[in-house]
């Protein structure tokens, strides 16, 4: 191991913290330090986490799993900090046509509905917009500023028939269609596998979320791991 400070190998071991923590001293450069072992098992320890999350395991479930309670969890689900969507696109040099749609879950109790709202790139089946809230044109607004600013300017835009749609998308380029069309295919199938991986948006679960803060949080990391799959992004 090399000292932090100055780089040399000529350390030794120095006894142990209050903690009960291997301590290091630097012959070269007087430092002690510690490792940084807890920090590195810690980051292991949240990115199994995060993996479990996108595995249709309940939250309780992933505490027996890995031994971390519950509060912990949560902990590290509310400090997580999401990257806007479209800072983690590589826009094509095609011009994009993007299908979009909604989909339901609850916070809580079934009367308490979110919608989940996704726009799906037909060519490459990446989610390059996101939003978590109603069903109303605020919601759907929050999805249009989510996607890469090329691909507001450029996309070519397939719905349903959904009112709201009309009055957010620009209409020179928005290609609305009836239920059972086939237009927003891409983005379904999409839905299908959100469905699958995340506990909380199967129809029939015990697994739903009591506050909408993490609730979407689990919702993107799910997102985000669907992106990941495809090609050109990061």
């Amino acid at each position: 191991m090399e000292c932090k400070k100055c780089g040399s190998t000529n350390i030794v071991k120095n006894g142990r913290t209050a903690t009960g923590q291997q301590q290091y001293h630097c012959r070269a450069c007087g430092v002690s330090t510690v490792t940084d072992d807890r920090a590195r098992e810690r980051a292991i320890k949240r990115e199994l986490v995060e993996k479990l999350h996108r595995e249709r395991v309940s939250q309780r479930g992933i505490a027996r799993v890995t031994g971390i309670s519950r509060p912990t969890i949560i902990r590290w689900l509310r400090k997580k900090v999401l990257r806007p969507i479209g800072a983690t696109i590589l826009p094509t040099a095609t011009r994009p046509e993007i299908e979009i749609d909604e989909q339901w879950s609850y916070v809580g109790n079934k009367g308490d509905v979110v919608w989940h709202w996704v726009a799906v790139e037909r060519s490459t089946k990446r989610v390059v917009g996101w939003a978590v809230g109603d069903r109303s044109a605020a919601t759907c607004r929050t999805l249009w500023e989510s996607l890469p600013a090329d691909y507001r300017k450029r996309g070519i835009f397939y719905t349903d028939e959904y009112v709201v749609y009309r009055q957010v998308l620009p209409a020179s380029r928005h290609r609305p269609r009836p239920k059972g069309h086939g237009a927003t295919s891409q983005v379904d199938r999409a839905h299908n596998t959100f469905r699958q991986w995340c506990a909380n948006l199967v129809r029939k679960t015990l697994s739903f979320s009591r506050d909408a803060h993490l609730h979407a949080v689990r919702l993107r990391l799910v997102v985000d791991a669907y992106n990941a799959e495809r090609t050109g992004i990061w």
